[in-house]
């Protein structure tokens, strides 16, 4: 037995005493109490305050990482801010600490029911909660799982449950209204069922492909029809496929606008909302000649074989979903960036075809010819391929399923289609290499490469040959060839010296060219369903005749989309439908993808460098669009700077969706003060990242405190952005095995810092990339620099859709500028988030910007990077060599946009093409708006 003697000298047990008092002096005492923040938190989130209240619930979160309240009320307040991959971490930290919690459960269901990620088990549901089955929180949930499963109806009587809920009313009449598509048409009369569909004695048929044309039934008789078309994308600003408009008068103001061009067509590239087909409904019942081409959109198949099983019943079940919905007797389940809900709108008699698929990669076409060498015909009741590759004998199939589905079921058959574009094509192209055939040839030439997977962007070994596919009669309704075309992709348009010798009736058109090959080698009728440019100020790749993708001015996008839609007539086509009727700001193309970041915010502002964002017939004006049109339109904007001791007076600074806005006032380049010119020149230091990125040292002899990572230099010349070179998210590096040639890539493992000293550099893109012919020709790639700034040189190039972006105006002694937020390497305005580098796996990183700092430097010469160039002044005004803390532009961010729409100069232009093509009456211009063949491709 221990005495009390040798127990205070046993180094042992007084060891864990000690502890044992630490521990609870630490946990009762010490220890940062999670508590007073948990409560505070609480507070804010009643109040609505969900920022702050992520802010106190992260605080909490740090002292108790494992406690499931903490954990369960971040993910609550997150889902409220709408970020739901942060919401869904603390649901299910929370759940695997305690697979109990209901409310943590809940959480990750209305994430799923919001993101459309994951699946919500109806079923399952009702095990977890089946006790909360009358909680509303409960209802809504389960009437979103059953919307999920395609229990419409039931999901529209949960929510007719809900309507007098306090917390729930609101969103189960925006729910309901969405499942029929009511906004806009709260008066129409809904559909509580669907019994069996009204089948004629007869097959109906009120359009027909045959004898290379498109013909539409009007008077008893077969009557000719030339398509011209546009195709409605609903992702106008703020929208996505995925979460399209549901507003009808959305729909029905589109609708109208596509009537006044003097479109015959509109063309939906996918099943839409309801509410788009409740538009169309009362669009055509009030007299409306709209025709509609509907398309059912299928995705790729996840092991890139068409005849995967599970891939065909999908596709199946989406011919269905469409086929039902256009005959008014849709319960469409809800899918990612597909419409969903109850069409009860019958618009079968309006819908002129039925287009099946998408573009398809060329990996996916070898890939499913490679793992079904044997599938080389198909007899169908409808449509037969004698002889052809598998995955045309796929498509032969799925297009006996579809009108087999709609004739039996309706008793109505439409013109069918196959999309289709060139990557696929069933020509010959003496300029597009093979993958392999080009990586052979350049491994011959002694380039050191690795081989890549040969299934991959293989664009000129695989094909659709429309020429296989012989409708029975039967199909009464007919086949026809449906191409998307646009005159930049791909390379063999721009090389193939047939196609760049084609003209037509008003110039070169290497479009041209390839249409008419086309349409001599496929007999059926050719529509081309999509083709355009657009006009953006950034350019993703050149067209040897100037049809850029992207770079062009409104006139000028007007003139080349013009001259192609009358090309496509004048070369034997059938028709063509442009696109698009709206701009949409969340598409992305391949050298702006990464930069829109984060990516689910690019619907949310204007990346004017991505081209993909501006096809549009109508445009949308941004917020501050007038500073740049109106020289004197400024005075309510911000001054930065004011009373400088040279020319320039005043600095003012602005910002909306799309541009950074500055304007000098008093400073003027090329202007004269009597017989003598000035000589002036200006920079702008600016810094998106203040104190964290850029160069403190700046090339003219001067300091700034907290540094610069661009410079903008306006000279008599030219007004050029010039970037820091430590902040440049390219670099320029030897090509492995290839002497004397580099790319530009990435620059991976890259924080962007400030640096004490750097220099400034263009900003330089590959937009075309280095291309081999089959006979070893090389085609040299393309880059161009960005930096440059396109002068406004008269009032007219101030107009909105113009690509200016700088002018100097003599009469009221300014200079206006408006950077893109891209050149910027801003990757969200509307988040105030800025680039900040590449991890290792070259991701692109970013991080919150206070705004953005200006400084300005004047110089009484015309070029400021000379090193006897002098300077007259500065703002701020400089102490000791160095600038200090600099003027700041900031702006609020925000959640939804309303920029204000306008009809493009392509819109107008267009109106006059389709009424000469469709001979139809003068519509009333409408306000501003809310070579020959050269045979069959060589066998393989």
């Amino acid at each position: 037995m221990f005495k009390f003697g040798e127990l205070i000298t046993n180094r042992v047990l007084m060891g864990m005493l000690f502890i044992f008092v630490a521990v609870g002096l630490w946990e009762f005492k010490w220890k940062p109490q999670y508590r007073p923040h948990y409560e505070q938190g609480i507070s804010y989130y009643h109040a609505q305050r969900y920022d702050k209240a992520v802010e106190e619930f992260g605080a909490a979160y740090a002292i108790a990482p494992n406690s499931t309240d903490v954990l369960t009320m971040c993910g609550w307040s997150n889902f409220k801010l709408r970020r739901f991959d942060e919401a869904a971490f603390y649901f299910t930290r929370a759940l695997r600490i305690d697979p109990r919690i209901e409310e943590a459960r809940l959480g990750n269901a209305f994430i799923a029911l919001e993101t459309g990620r994951g699946k919500l088990d109806y079923d399952l549901l009702r095990k977890h909660l089946g006790a909360r089955e009358k909680d509303p929180n409960v209802q809504i949930v389960s009437a979103g799982a059953l919307r999920q499963e395609g229990r419409n109806f039931d999901a529209a009587v949960i929510y007719e449950d809900l309507l007098s809920d306090k917390n729930y009313g609101h969103a189960a009449r925006v729910a309901l209204d969405e499942l029929y598509g009511l906004e806009g048409f709260a008066n129409d009369p809904v559909a509580l069922a669907f019994g069996t569909p009204a089948k004629p004695a007869q097959v109906q048929a009120r359009f027909r492909a045959a004898d290379q044309k498109m013909w539409r039934m009007e008077n008893g008789q077969w009557q000719p029809m030339y398509i011209a078309g546009v195709n409605l994308g609903p992702g106008s600003p703020g929208y996505y496929p995925s979460s399209p408009p549901m507003d009808g008068q959305i729909y029905a103001k589109w609708l109208q606008d596509a009537e006044a061009l003097n479109a015959n067509v509109i063309r939906a590239y996918t099943l839409l909302p309801p509410s788009f087909y409740r538009a169309y409904r009362h669009h055509v019942s009030a007299g409306g000649k709209l025709v509609l081409y509907q398309q059912i959109w299928f995705s790729d198949p996840a092991g890139k074989d068409l005849y995967d099983a599970d891939f065909v019943k999908e596709s199946e079940a989406e011919i269905r979903y469409a086929v039902d919905a256009i005959h008014g007797h849709g319960n469409v389940p809800l899918k990612h960036a597909r419409g969903s809900g109850i069409y009860d709108s019958d618009i079968a008699e309006h819908v002129g075809a039925i287009l099946l698929g998408r573009e398809l990669e060329a990996s996916v076409a070898l890939q499913t010819n490679l793992s079904n060498p044997g599938r080389t015909r198909f007899e169908g009741k409808y449509i037969n391929v004698p002889k052809g590759n598998p995955t045309e004998v796929w498509f032969a199939q799925i297009l006996e399923y579809l009108v087999s589905y709609e004739t039996e079921t309706y008793g109505w058959q439409h013109p069918v289609a196959i999309v289709n574009w060139p990557p696929l094509d069933p020509l010959y192209h003496p300029t597009e290499a093979p993958n392999l055939e080009e990586v052979k040839y350049r491994i011959k030439r002694g380039e050191k490469l690795t081989i890549p997977n040969q299934l991959e962007d293989d664009n000129d070994t695989a094909s659709i040959d429309e020429a296989n596919y012989y409708p029975t009669p039967a199909l009464q309704a007919g086949f026809f060839a449906s191409y998307h075309v646009y005159p930049y992709y791909p390379d063999f348009l721009l090389f193939d010296p047939q196609y760049q010798k084609a003209r037509d009736s008003e110039g070169p058109n290497p479009v041209f060219g390839y249409l008419q090959e086309l349409r001599a080698h496929v007999r059926h009728p050719l529509v081309v369903t999509e083709y355009g440019v657009p006009n953006s100020i950034g350019i993703s790749h050149f067209h040897p005749g100037g049809w850029h993708h992207g770079g062009h001015g409104e006139a000028q996008q007007a003139q080349i989309v013009a001259q192609l839609s009358r090309s496509i007539r004048e070369a034997g086509c059938a028709g063509g439908v442009v696109f698009s009727l709206v701009d949409e700001w969340y598409k992305h193309n391949w050298l702006r993808a990464d930069f829109q970041h984060p990516e689910e915010r690019a619907a949310l502002w204007q990346d004017v460098l991505d081209p993909e964002k501006y096809y549009g017939l109508i445009g949308f004006q941004t917020a501050k669009a007038h500073l740049f049109s109106d020289v004197n339109s400024w005075a309510g904007e911000k001054t930065l700077y004011s009373g400088g001791r040279g020319a320039v007076q005043s600095v003012q600074g602005a910002a909306d969706e799309s541009f950074l806005y500055l304007k000098l006032n008093g400073a003027c380049v090329n202007c004269a003060t009597g017989k003598k010119k000035e000589q002036a020149s200006y920079v702008v230091a600016l810094n998106t990242m203040p104190g964290n990125g850029g160069v403190k040292t700046l090339p003219y002899g001067v300091s700034i405190q907290n540094g610069a990572d661009f410079v903008l230099e306006i000279t008599p010349a030219s007004a050029k952005l010039l970037i820091a070179s430590d902040y440049n998210p390219y670099g320029l590096v030897p090509k492995v095995g290839v002497p004397n040639e580099t790319e530009l890539v990435y620059r991976r493992s890259f924080h962007a810092r400030l640096e004490p000293t750097g220099g400034f550099e263009e900003m330089i893109v590959e937009t075309n990339r280095r291309r081999f012919a089959r006979d070893g020709t090389s085609f040299a790639g393309q880059r161009y620099s960005r930096s440059l700034l396109r002068a406004a040189t008269d009032v007219k190039d101030r107009a909105p859709g113009t690509i200016a972006e700088w002018y100097s105006d003599a009469k009221a002694r300014a200079i206006v500028v408006r950077i893109p937020w891209g050149k910027l390497q801003i990757t969200d305005p509307s988040s105030h988030q800025a680039f900040a580098g590449f991890n290792d796996q070259a991701q692109l990183m970013s991080t919150p910007t206070p705004g953005v700092d200006v400084s300005l430097l004047e110089f009484a010469s015309a070029d400021p990077s000379r090193s006897d160039a002098k300077m007259v002044a500065t703002l701020p005004a400089m102490d000791h060599g160095t600038l200090p803390a600099a003027q700041r532009i900031q702006w609020q961010g925000w959640e939804k946009v309303q920029p204000q729409p306008y009809f493009k100069q392509v819109y107008y232009a267009l109106q006059k093409v389709f009424l000469e093509q469709t001979h139809a009456e003068m519509v009333t211009t409408p306000v501003a708006a809310g070579a020959g063949a050269r045979g069959k491709r060589a066998s393989r």
